[in-house]
């Protein structure tokens, strides 16, 4: 489905997360949706392709927050997009946007690397059997 909405966008993108460390080969044990990272405009031509409207954010953190943010229920897997998603990196909001752009079918991830360094960048306990299992993979 991703690919398919792909053609609409117009920025570069990503699927990050749980779904891209298993798209690496890493020993994931559950991914329990698909983490899409595009750009502000990206986000509202994919709500328009696929006629949704906004979502809610999730709810507030000190660490995270998305212009956009849209939780599609369409298949298998749920896709959550982030539309100008911003990480608070020493008391500053940061842009996410890899430097790296790895082809994995027919989606994009970070490299191994960068997945490891994003998700050490969140800190969040649920990430460390991740990260474990993409430095095996380097």
């Amino acid at each position: 489905m991703v690919a398919a909405a792909a053609g609409d966008f117009s920025d570069d993108w990503w699927i990050i997360g749980s779904a891209a460390a298993a798209l690496a080969g890493a020993d994931i044990a559950e991914v329990g949706d698909v983490d899409l990272l595009l750009s502000e405009r990206d986000a509202r031509a994919l709500l328009a392709r696929w006629s949704a409207a906004p979502k809610a954010p999730p709810p507030p953190s000190d660490r995270f927050r998305s212009a956009v943010f849209a939780r599609f229920e369409h298949g298998p897997l749920a896709i959550e997009a982030f539309g100008g998603f911003e990480m608070r990196v020493r008391g500053r909001w940061r842009a996410v946007e890899p430097m790296t752009r790895r082809h994995v079918g027919d989606v994009f991830t970070p490299s191994i690397a960068e997945q490891i360094v994003l998700l050490e960048a969140m800190g969040r306990d649920k990430d460390r059997p991740r990260i474990a299992a993409l430095a095996a993979r380097l």
